[in-house]
């Protein structure tokens, strides 16, 4: 009888000691070899050990199959060894104690509902008996690439970006006849340790077991989502199968019901969540003819219901990794806007009304200017420049007075001008931002640089520079005063540092300037309306009238002890905050901290309340921005650490 015809089971297979190590150590299990013997591509090789000839002497047969070869004795039915031909490296990143640490400490926060959710990530993952196949490139199996890429792709590569945060989680669950809720990867935050949980679970040998049935799964990743309250929070539900669902053979119903079944659940999710949910489905697998209909069509009905929604499919790592490139990067943009809804306060309000200006347009496409994107702007080449830094002489800024201007050279030492693009990319309540670079002629020389100007038509931007340096400038200070308590406690937190700003005059136009910030990792974390990103907001009722004093012995009273244990890098933006309100004896308080994180905070464009109001500019919100900061702020690790006084009593229930 022909192999072929035979039960894969029923092929002859005589194990050694040499091939079970090294099928252990390689995660090749007997009916792999079973398998291979029956349909594998069979070469015969000739070995003659005395004369050189390979390390042996005699026939043997190399069987390849799925990536992986096999080596036989001359009747193919006892192994010799076996190994992989292409697997690609996935290690562990090493995580040490004190970011070990840290994520405990998120992880609590976000278990708790201490932080407001930026965005959910939930993947269902085909684990039907199928994706042990071994024919992704690359891979043991299909199982092991699906996990590598995801781990590769939406956790190593936005980590290393800086594209996300903690509050930005994952849940995978697991398809098979039931669905499974990974339980190490439920809410998880987007850290290095959830890039090891996935590599872990990519080197499981042999996960797949059983059927692929969607409605059990569709029904979980529903009702995960409709667990997070947060209505700010970005959603992406992503489906990846490696061909049609089997819910009507489990079910015995018949399959056009079923998908019906399907359909409704889609449909119903996205009237639910709307554009805030990006519905991704991607086949893992050729598609021949109608293997992934449902897939299209579900991805179809997302769109139709208000969603975002990606299909794609294939069965190699580049369409896979695209794909969850478009992704991811969907989820992303869903975030930023959703985050601009929460930062969406920064109104102008009182005072002299004041016209927008209309000469500058928003350049819709947005590049960033890397990878030679400098030659993809328009810009205004300015040649008559003069550069001025802000120079004061007093211990605290107090009045615009207080700041001159001393006359510089360019930062680059071949610079003879500066190029400024002719459109605002991002703007706030008094300030557009444009690309710009100091030149050398039309050729950019030095670092990326931030122009800034006033939103408003006025004749002459000159008080306008002078009152950004003034309060960029008292931030610098109390940053600086603030680093130096937190190296005399001993803290390992990251410092806070405000970019310098410059002045340049190009003839009749003027610009504020300041080292461009990596925009892939630009990040909001208060504004100055007592938005807090990433933080749940406490329900206080508050009275809003003037800020009232409080007697020493109810400041003692108030007084939190320390905690050192459970801060993280992102307790530092709201308790320096705090930290300046009570530093300066309740005179000001820096908030709109808003910058990049990497091994420090570089921030910019921040906003200063004080206790007079309109001290610092428009921004300047008095003691009803102090009083909103402390609506919503919550006393975190650091504010306890540092000792300050918690002062949201003070305006409880006051008449």
């Amino acid at each position: 009888m022909n192999e072929k015809d035979l039960r894969t089971s029923c092929i002859d297979f005589i194990s050694s000691l040499h091939g079970r190590q090294r099928r252990a150590e390689r995660e090749i299990s007997v009916r792999d070899l079973q398998t291979a013997v029956k349909y594998g591509v069979k070469e015969p090789q000739w070995g003659d050990r005395r004369r050189g000839i390979r390390n042996f002497t005699g026939l043997r047969y190399r069987i390849t199959y799925n990536n992986i070869v096999y080596i036989t004795d001359e009747t193919c039915t006892k192994e010799v060894t076996s190994f992989s031909l292409t697997q690609l490296p996935l290690e562990k990143v090493a995580v040490d104690q004190q970011l070990q640490r840290q994520i405990a400490e998120q992880r609590r926060r976000i278990s708790r509902g201490e932080v407001a959710i930026t965005s959910h990530t939930v993947i269902i993952v085909d684990q039907s008996t199928s994706m042990n196949n071994g024919d992704f490139f690359g891979h043991r199996s299909r199982s092991r690439g699906a996990y590598y890429t995801i781990a590769s792709e939406m956790v190593a590569r936005p980590l290393s970006l800086g594209q996300l945060a903690f509050t930005d989680t994952m849940t995978i669950i697991e398809m098979r006849n039931e669905a499974i809720v990974n339980e190490s990867i439920y809410m998880e935050p987007t850290t290095w340790e959830l890039h090891n949980k996935l590599v872990d679970l990519a080197n499981e040998p042999l996960r797949g077991r059983g059927h692929g049935n969607y409605i059990p799964s569709l029904e979980e990743a529903f009702d995960i989502l409709c667990s997070n309250d947060n209505r700010n929070c970005a959603l992406f539900l992503l489906l990846l199968s490696d061909g049609a669902p089997s819910d009507h053979a489990t079910l015995k119903i018949p399959s056009e019901i079923v998908q019906g079944d399907m359909i409704d659940i889609v449909s119903e999710m996205c009237k639910i969540f709307s554009n805030r949910l990006t519905f991704g489905a991607f086949g893992y697998a050729h598609d021949k003819g109608d293997t992934f209909k449902l897939l299209k069509e579900l991805s179809n009905v997302a769109k139709q219901n208000g969603s975002k929604s990606v299909f794609s499919s294939g069965l190699d790592a580049e369409s896979f990794r695209k794909a969850l490139f478009t992704m991811s990067t969907s989820l992303l943009t869903t975030r930023e806007h959703m985050s601009s809804i929460v930062q969406n306060s920064l109104l102008v309000g009182g005072g002299q009304k004041k016209t927008r200006r209309t000469d500058i347009i928003k350049d819709i496409q947005a590049v960033t200017c890397d990878d030679g994107g400098f030659y993809k702007i328009q810009y205004d080449f300015h040649y008559s420049v003069q550069r001025y830094r802000y120079v004061t002489n007093m211990k605290a800024v107090k009045d615009l007075a207080d700041v001159d201007f001393q006359e510089i050279s360019f930062a680059h030492p071949n610079a003879n001008g500066i190029a400024i693009n002719k459109k605002y990319f991002a703007e706030g309540a008094e300030r557009m931002a444009l690309f710009a670079t100091e030149v050398n002629f039309r050729e950019p020389v030095g670092q990326p640089l931030i122009a800034k100007v006033s939103v408003f038509d006025d004749d002459h931007q000159f008080e306008f520079h002078k009152q950004s340096a003034k309060t960029q400038m008292e931030a610098r200070r109390l940053a600086k005063k603030f680093n130096e308590n937190i190296a005399d406690r001993k803290l390992s937190i990251p410092i806070i540092e405000f970019l310098e700003v410059n002045f340049y005059v190009c003839n009749d136009k003027s610009y504020l300037v300041e080292k461009r910030l990596d925009v892939k990792r630009y990040q909001k974390f208060n504004d100055n309306c007592g938005g807090v990103i990433n933080e749940s907001k406490q329900e206080i009722n508050l009275e809003l009238e003037a800020l009232p004093e409080c007697d020493e012995s109810d400041e003692e009273d108030s007084i939190l002890p320390q905690n050192k244990d459970q801060i993280i890098d992102e307790d530092v933006p709201q308790a320096f905050s705090h930290w300046t309100y009570q530093y300066t004896r309740r005179e000001k308080l820096v908030c709109d901290l808003q910058g990049v994180l990497t091994s420090r905070f570089e921030l910019t464009d921040p906003a200063i309340h004080s206790k007079e109001g309109k001290r610092f500019g428009l921004t300047d919100k008095g003691k009803k921005g102090m009083r909103d900061f402390f609506e919503t702020h919550k006393c975190n690790p650091l504010c306890k650490a540092l000792r300050l006084k918690h002062a949201v009593h003070r305006y409880r229930n006051r008449k």
